[in-house]
């Protein structure tokens, strides 16, 4: 199945893409496509006359490490910065250390597990410029904190538990969420602010990694719940990649059943996305017979609160979406899951 970008539209319409079920080799496909756009996009920038040989040379370098395999997704968060900086018109020396930055990642394992936000080991700008790419909405800042050791320790326990409950009952979910999510960031919320409560938060300019909230204690099944709805995102910044969701406006706003604010509709279309595949992974959960009395009671309630939000969101979609087809397809996979569910 080929990916690349002038081919994507080729590609709609065949279930192996666009499927609500999990499928690691979909996930790999999607990230090569992904690294493939990236490869072109150095060796383009490589051939820039403007900038130093040597800054030239390591472009090309990264262009080969990325056609070779997966790469840390701060390769996808620090491109996005260079980009930008080239675009401004930045100065050398600032166009340089962007380009170092790339490269010091691209040397990073593609894979690199739990890490804490804000953490030393990671250079300071390198987290500033994360920051601005989740903080998007101007009126209510989003500024997450990082997690105290005890938080930390806690929450990664708790995700390796989660995790191995999946491998356990459901290891084809349980190898995709591995796939999308690389890397997990465990932050915090800084203050009690409404903007400044979180789940998790994930951003396309950071491919195979999420934010997650530390700050508090989880069961196992909330945690499966939270795992797949922010992999779910990273899945569809992937399938969506080369075409968009919709044609509509950014300045359109609509009720979203998972977040007190309106929504633009693209927002509203992760919302549906997300949680009717969460609701697919309880159904999955529910039916392997492997969980105990209280996950399984727990697990008929995440099942019911993202039918409710998954079928909510639907509605507002079928009414104010303008499509683009590779929003169609997907909507119309969205359709026939939930008209295909009991008591549809």
């Amino acid at each position: 199945m080929s990916l690349a970008g002038e081919t994507h539209d080729a590609e709609i319409g065949k279930s192996s893409l666009w499927d609500l079920a999990p499928s690691p080799s979909r996930v790999d496909e999607l990230d090569s496509m992904l690294r493939l756009r990236l490869a072109e996009s150095f060796e383009y920038l490589g051939g820039l006359p403007s900038l130093e040989a040597g800054h030239r040379a390591v472009l090309v370098n990264l262009a080969e490490r990325l056609r070779a395999g997966s790469v840390s997704p701060w390769v996808f968060c620090l491109y996005s910065r260079l980009v930008a900086e080239l675009s401004q018109g930045a100065q050398d020396r600032d166009i340089a250390e962007s380009i170092d930055a790339v490269a010091t990642a691209a040397a990073l394992p593609a894979g690199q597990g739990m890490v804490r936000l804000q953490e030393s080991t990671i250079p300071d700008r390198w987290w500033d410029h994360l920051q601005r790419l989740l903080d998007t909405e101007q009126l209510a800042p989003f500024r997450p904190a990082a997690p105290t050791a005890e938080q930390f320790s806690r929450c990664e326990q708790e995700i390796a538990a989660s995790l191995d409950l999946m491998r356990q009952s459901d290891p084809v979910w349980h190898d995709e969420i591995k796939r999308l999510v690389r890397l997990m960031v465990l932050g915090s919320p800084r203050d009690s602010e409404p903007a400044n409560v979180f789940d998790g938060a994930t951003t396309f300019f950071f491919w195979g990694a999420t934010l997650l909230n530390a700050g508090h204690s989880r069961d196992l099944i909330s945690w499966v719940d939270l795992l797949v709805h922010e992999s779910s995102h990273v899945l569809l910044f992937g399938m969506s990649a080369n075409g968009g969701l919709t044609h509509n406006t950014g300045e359109e706003r609509y009720d979203s059943p998972v977040r007190a604010d309106k929504r633009p509709i693209d927002g509203i279309f992760h919302a549906c996305f997300v949680t009717t595949r969460v609701h697919l992974a309880m159904k999955r959960l529910l039916d392997s017979g492997s969980l105990g009395k209280d996950d399984n009671t727990l697990a008929i309630q995440h099942l019911q609160s993202n039918e409710e939000a998954g079928r909510d969101s639907l509605a507002v979609l079928m009414r104010h979406a303008e499509l683009t087809r590779c929003g169609k397809t997907i909507l119309g996979k969205l359709q026939d899951y939930w008209t295909n569910q009991h008591g549809a």
